[in-house]
């Protein structure tokens, strides 16, 4: 059986905690976490700075507002990764308080869907399931 990778990017711990609970339901899915933009890239990149396949992770669930490197920040730099890479985008879910102010700047950043917080649990499994039945 398949697991899926899900990387949820927040500087809340209280956030990791309701999304692990959340997509614990899916017994198939396979959270990692990071605390702020900086550590996503870590993350995305193994560390190199660099994508030469695409993303391993199916969904990263990511923070507006963080310290050390924003959402939107690591957002762009992840799609100037895949870009430079030649490999095809991986399913960005830009997360916020703020919703009215956010959405359009999570488009712009190259985010694929908006939840406002605090989310529903639904919400996130529906945001795991959604790139896995576009294949």
């Amino acid at each position: 059986e398949k697991r899926v990778q899900v990387l949820f990017v927040d500087d809340n711990s209280l956030n990791w905690k309701v999304a692990m609970r959340a997509l614990a339901r899916l017994d198939w899915v396979h959270v990692d976490t990071a605390a702020n933009g900086k550590e996503a890239l870590e993350k995305v990149t193994g560390g190199t700075g660099e994508l030469t396949k695409p993303v391993h992770y199916s969904t990263i669930f990511m923070d507006v507002q963080m310290p050390v490197m924003d959402g939107l920040e690591a957002t762009q730099m992840i799609r100037m990764l895949e870009t430079r890479a030649g490999v095809p985008p991986v399913w960005i879910v830009g997360l916020s308080a703020h919703a009215g102010l956010e959405v359009t700047k999570c488009k712009e950043a190259g985010m694929d869907k908006f939840i406002a917080k605090p989310f529903h649990m639904s919400e996130l499994t529906n945001s795991v399931l959604r790139p896995l039945n576009a294949c």
